[in-house]
C-alpha cells in the first residue's frame, strides 16, 4: 500500500523538480521527502533492502540539491537590480 501511495505523488513531483528546486516550492518538496519516504518504508516492509537503499539514497539526494539551490538563491548573483 505504501508503494501504490509513494510513487504516484513522488513522479508528479519529480516531472517538475527544477521547477520546484529553482523557484523554492516547499510544499512540493514536503510532499516528494515524504512520498520517497513512503517509498523507502514500503520496500523496508516487504524486506527488499536495495530497493530501499536506492530510494533513500534519492532521499538524501533532493535535500541536498534542495540545500545547493538554496544557497545559491540567496547568493550575491541571485539579487537583481533594481
Amino acid at each position: 500500500m505504501l508503494l501504490v501511495i509513494g510513487y504516484p505523488l513522488a513522479l508528479g513531483v519529480l516531472a517538475r523538480l527544477r521547477v520546484v528546486l529553482a523557484e523554492r516550492r516547499v510544499w512540493w518538496f514536503a510532499a516528494l521527502e515524504a512520498a520517497t519516504a513512503t517509498i523507502t518504508a514500503g520496500w523496508l516492509l516487504h524486506r527488499r533492502p536495495l530497493p530501499a537503499a536506492i530510494n533513500g539514497a534519492a532521499l538524501v539526494g533532493v535535500a541536498i540539491a534542495w540545500l545547493i539551490t538554496g544557497r545559491r538563491a540567496r547568493g550575491p548573483r541571485a539579487r537583481k537590480a533594481r
